[in-house]
């Protein structure tokens, strides 16, 4: 329960500073390859909390965050010494990621995680 709530936490700290929008990107990381359980670890080895970006492919507004908030060496600075970064893409079917006491594909992961949708393309 407190993982859940923890990441919980993390994906919230992650769309507040998606909407704040900053600058250009961090190096991708995925997941997979990386699972759940890995970014955990990494994150308490470096005592730092994640930031999990949760996106899709196709949506042009994750696109463009990577293009121009990830991108820039300022908020890739702030990444690397505050948090522990990882990208989950919420379309793949893709990965084992032990949550909850389950084992879960990304997208599955995506939505215990609360990544109902991304936003529609604005007319």
């Amino acid at each position: 329960m407190r993982l859940l709530f923890a990441v919980r936490s993390f994906v919230l700290v992650a769309v507040l500073v998606l909407a704040m929008g900053a600058g250009r990107a961090h190096a991708q990381m995925e997941m997979p390859p990386r699972s759940l359980g890995e970014v955990v670890t990494q994150a308490e080895a470096q005592e730092t909390p994640i930031l999990l970006e949760i996106y899709a492919p196709w949506c042009p507004y994750c696109q463009k965050m990577q293009e121009t908030v990830y991108a820039d060496s300022t908020v890739r600075a702030t990444l690397d010494r505050q948090f522990t970064y990882a990208r989950l893409n919420r379309d793949t079917t893709a990965g084992a990621h032990q949550f909850d006491g389950r084992t879960l594909s990304s997208k599955e992961l995506g939505r215990a995680l609360g990544a109902g949708g991304c936003p529609p393309r604005s007319s």
